[in-house]
């Protein structure tokens, strides 16, 4: 329900609000809203995908690593249309996001086994 509503959020501000007579908060609120609606469709997909193709783990755990997959994936969306609103999105910045996020899940799965030791 809450990725519903963030949805009708997003949609709310795509429609109502003009980007040629708003203030900083009008940004704002429309990057805000897209990144919880990305957040939770992203969740929701990742947990359903995990669900599914993985019977052995427990669903907490995978509801955490949708989670956090999630909210990078979502970060990178938002952080290329931020890019792109400033005319600064070449395929190296691209790369460079790319490769930012994948540094981070590689540092939670690597400090995830050495918790485990």
């Amino acid at each position: 329900m809450c990725t519903g509503l963030s949805w009708v959020a997003w949609f709310f501000v795509l429609f109502m609000i003009s980007p040629e007579t708003t203030a900083f908060l009008g940004f704002v609120l429309f990057y805000l809203s897209l990144l919880i609606a990305l957040f939770g469709t992203f969740s929701l997909l990742g947990f359903s995908v995990r669900f599914v193709w993985q019977k052995n783990g427990l669903w907490y755990k995978q509801l955490n690593l949708a989670s956090r997959q999630a909210i990078l994936l979502s970060v990178l969306v938002i952080l290329t249309l931020i890019f792109q609103s400033f005319d600064v999105l070449w395929w190296w910045t691209m790369l460079l996001l790319l490769m930012i996020a994948v540094f981070v899940e590689l540092y939670f799965i690597t400090h995830k086994r050495g918790r485990r030791n």
